[in-house]
């Protein structure tokens, strides 16, 4: 046991305690000036000279005591991305599908090549219930208006509605009845990004159509001040030694180079030029070129 008192001629602050059975020193900070001199009782007797408060000054005495700022602490990146984009869900479930379609998690995924897609059943939770999967690409929101990213989430929402509601096309395969909707939506289905392109195929994008559905649903939304909040940074010209990022290995498709394709239903795999059309004949689905 340490005691502890200040003698009031002197100003010297003394502990006392019995180092024979504790085994330690009395520690009183870097600045403290230890003098021990033996007690006749048996007992150590530890001075230790007090420094006043006023004078207990030290280097990163100023740095310790600097106002802390706290607007880092304040953001929260996650909350605020993915409230948003539940937000814009549900305003087109109400306003474009009654309301009918079941809530998705909404992911973002760096996909190349590609705006987004959509995946049904994909997850599940610990009571067995399934969840579908649209996936966001966020490395296109900077180049891309809150308008267009509203219009791929609702691209995938049309996925999403033929899956529960009709029957969708063989693996990425856009058909007539999903693009029939996407027209009734107001979005114009296209497969080179231009008036008059096809409606269906493996590949389709859209195009928003002036004063239709969508773009009306999409209008009122923007104009409670919606916004997506965050944006990928723009890439750093000259990275430092020892700065950036590690990206997954992908495959670079060049001319010649064989690549390898699977049956989207069977998983069968075949290997050809990056360009090939390959079909499975057990389950006539074009097979897809993946890693």
């Amino acid at each position: 046991m340490c005691i502890q008192h200040k003698d009031e001629l002197t100003g010297v602050y003394i502990a006392l305690f019995n180092e024979r059975k504790r085994g330690k020193r009395a520690e009183f900070g870097r600045r403290d000036r230890l003098l021990k001199e033996p007690s006749p009782t048996g007992t150590n007797r530890l001075f230790v000279m007090y420094i006043p408060k006023a004078r207990r000054r030290w280097k990163g005495w100023s740095a310790m005591n600097a106002p802390l700022d706290t607007a880092p602490l304040q953001l929260k990146p996650t909350k605020e991305t993915y409230d948003r984009l539940q937000q814009a869900y549900e305003h087109f479930n109400k306003g474009l599908f009654e309301g009918k379609l079941p809530n998705a998690l909404i992911t973002l995924q760096r996909r190349k090549n590609t705006y987004g897609y959509f995946a049904g059943a994909r997850f599940r939770n610990d009571d067995g219930r399934q969840a579908d999967e649209i996936a966001l690409n966020p490395a296109t929101f900077r180049e891309r208006t809150s308008k267009d990213i509203l219009a791929t989430l609702v691209h995938e929402m049309v996925h999403l509605w033929q899956h529960h509601e009709g029957e969708p096309g063989r693996g990425r395969y856009h058909n007539r009845e999903w693009a029939d909707k996407m027209k009734a939506l107001g979005l114009q289905p296209t497969d080179n990004g231009a008036e008059g392109g096809k409606e269906t195929g493996e590949t389709v994008g859209h195009l928003i159509v002036p004063a239709g559905p969508f773009d009306q649903a999409a209008d009122k939304l923007i104009g409670r001040e919606f916004a997506i909040a965050w944006k990928e940074a723009p890439p750093l010209l000259e990275p430092s030694p020892g700065e950036g990022e590690a990206e997954p290995e992908t495959l670079v498709q060049k001319s010649g180079k064989r690549v390898r394709y699977c049956c989207p239903d069977c998983d069968l795999k075949a290997w050809a030029k990056h360009d090939a059309r390959l079909m499975c004949a057990d389950d006539k689905a074009l097979m897809v070129a993946g890693d």
